[in-house]
């Protein structure tokens, strides 16, 4: 790993992210250990969070498997309005909730502990600028979580569903307009296709 990527490793061998930029740019985020959580490391979060910085400002988030808060907080450091973080394990939103308030971005944030499809119909006729999708491998979730956000218009029309899968795993949506690949990971960024 670079000297400009490296993270700290605390003493259990997990990587620590941090805010990369905005207000809380540089604070550690805690991640819940041994509940299968991926942080997104420091490397990939800068590289995404370039090539959707022009959406920020003022923006809708929503971080539907949000395991530490990382990509929901890191928004809100750079200038969105509000962000909208779910995850359905009772530890990791705490460690979501920590993490807001060590930040010192409680204002825009709201955080929701239940499933993905909860979650959705919680905020059904809510649109948003953002969606960051890091769900399980394997599982199907990613793709039924996709099209529930375009069957429930919850995109603008200039939004975009970041979406993180295996490299191994195609999204077959004509939607993709961008795909990015780090190791095993790829980066895919929808937009929804508006009927003429």
């Amino acid at each position: 790993m670079s000297r400009r990527y490296k993270q700290i490793i605390d003493s259990g061998g997990y990587l620590i992210p941090r805010v990369i930029s905005g207000r809380a740019k540089g604070i550690q985020i805690e991640a819940p250990k041994g509940e299968n959580t991926r942080p997104t490391t420091d490397r990939v979060k800068e590289s995404l969070f370039n090539i959707i910085n022009h959406l920020l400002k003022n923006a809708v988030v929503l971080d539907l498997f949000s395991g530490s808060g990382s990509l929901g907080i890191e928004a809100l450091s750079r200038g969105a309005s509000r962000s909208y973080m779910c995850d359905q394990n009772s530890k990791a939103v705490s460690t979501i909730k920590k993490n807001i308030a060590h930040c010192g971005l409680e204002e825009g944030a709201e955080v929701f502990c239940c499933d993905y499809k909860q979650a959705l119909k919680k905020l059904e006729g809510e649109q948003m600028t953002l969606i960051f999708l890091d769900p399980p491998y394997g599982k199907g979730l990613l793709q039924d979580a996709i099209a529930k956000i375009f069957d429930g218009n919850m995109l603008t029309d200039d939004g975009i569903i970041v979406a993180e899968h295996p490299r191994n795993e195609e999204l077959a949506y004509p939607g993709v307009v961008r795909t990015e690949k780090y190791g095993d990971i790829c980066i895919s960024f929808l937009k929804k296709v508006v009927s003429n």
